[in-house]
């Protein structure tokens, strides 16, 4: 692929992932947008961008994850190089659920690989740890973090997951009222205290 596609693409997705954060937006403040995002566009520049494994595709990678599991491998794969990108948008209160949980999986991809160094690794430890003391998230969110502060064996990450795993009531606190999400978050917490290994990557 010569550079000047190369840079098309690039500069396509990013104004994609634009579009999509503002759609993703406007429910919440009730504003209507035009219907000018094509999400299945923005899969598959995405999609061909990771292919490419070119580390200035990583901004607009990181913008796009929540479109499948090829772009959340190819940010893994990155390593360090990612890290800061990938957790901006897991941090970030404007972010979608599904952008946040495949940025959770991608962070816990690069801690199993063990190709971060600890500068890195406490970067994605104050990630985990603001995701798993969250209260204005979904549930989901909840458990991919609870799968990564696993992941980075942490002593307090630990101790945290330990209050769902040891009282129901902690979950409730959170918001919870589903018996069937408070069920599934205790044993999602005690499985992973207990070393049952979060569902691991297809490669």
């Amino acid at each position: 692929m010569g550079a000047d596609l190369r840079a098309a693409l690039i500069e396509a997705l990013d104004s994609a992932n634009q579009v999509q954060a503002t759609r993703s937006k406007a429910p919440r403040h009730g504003e209507k947008l035009q219907d000018l995002y094509d999400p299945e566009f923005q899969v598959k520049v995405a999609r061909t961008l990771a292919r490419l494994k070119d580390p200035r595709t990583i901004p607009v990678l990181a913008g796009a994850l929540g479109t499948g599991g090829v772009v959340t491998d190819a940010l893994a794969d990155f390593g360090e190089r990612a890290v800061p990108d990938v957790r901006r948008v897991v941090v970030s209160p404007e972010s979608d659920t599904w952008l946040v949980n495949d940025g959770l999986e991608a962070l816990r991809f690069m801690v199993e690989a063990g190709n971060i160094s600890a500068k890195a690794r406490k970067e994605i430890r104050s990630a985990a740890k603001m995701r798993l003391l969250s209260n204005k998230q979904n549930v989901t969110t909840l458990w991919w973090a609870i799968d990564l502060g696993a992941a980075l064996n942490d002593p307090e990450l630990k101790q945290i997951i330990r209050s769902p795993a040891s009282d129901r009531k902690a979950i409730v606190a959170r918001g919870l009222i589903d018996p069937y999400e408070i069920d599934k978050t205790q044993r999602r917490a005690l499985d992973r205290l207990a070393g049952v290994a979060a569902f691991p990557r297809k490669r």
